[in-house]
């Protein structure tokens, strides 16, 4: 039986440096897992043009309708964590109501044999910090639904919204 892979994290392949980490990494499972299946979970999964199977990233379900979005936010962990029990006690989740897509990411989990971060900078802070909160939940998902994850190379921070001076850096200039 090939390997059920799970790549998460993933942004856009609109932005050229995540297309080009998510096919280095997607390159290297297929050379170490041939014949793997493998599942990108993405913001912006209309940009994927590769070959794998997309689902929608909780951040990207989270944030298409700005309103609430901490309400929605909270719903998904309770979901997410009902699933995983259910999963583990019954071998198949029970959702409470949430979109489809979401129930396809969560199921993308479950059904995976490993859980792998992609490459690049996700662990930062900007605006209220509620995307650093979604990608730990990505990662918590994982470790909850007891799949072995692994994490590619990371870069860290900015973890402030200002210098320590009290000016705005240039990444939260762009992003707060």
């Amino acid at each position: 039986m090939s390997a059920r892979i799970m790549l998460i994290n993933i942004h856009s392949y609109r932005n050229a440096g995540d297309a080009a980490l998510t096919e280095v990494a997607l390159g290297q499972l297929r050379k170490h897992f041939p014949g793997c299946q493998i599942t990108v979970m993405m913001n912006d999964p209309q940009s994927f043009t590769g070959e794998a199977k997309t689902v929608i990233s909780f951040l990207r379900w989270g944030t298409r309708n700005p309103h609430n979005q901490s309400l929605k936010f909270f719903w998904l962990a309770i979901v997410s964590v009902i699933s995983i029990l259910s999963y583990h006690l019954f071998r198949h989740p029970f959702f409470l109501p949430i979109t489809s897509d979401v129930k396809d990411s969560i199921g993308a989990y479950l059904n995976a044999d490993l859980v792998i971060c992609t490459p690049g900078g996700y662990f930062y802070r900007y605006g209220r910090g509620r995307a650093l909160i979604v990608f730990m939940l990505t990662i918590a998902f994982a470790i909850l639904a007891k799949k072995p994850l692994y994490m590619l190379p990371q870069s860290f921070g900015p973890s402030h919204p200002r210098g320590r001076d009290g000016s705005r850096n240039i990444y939260s200039s762009v992003h707060g």
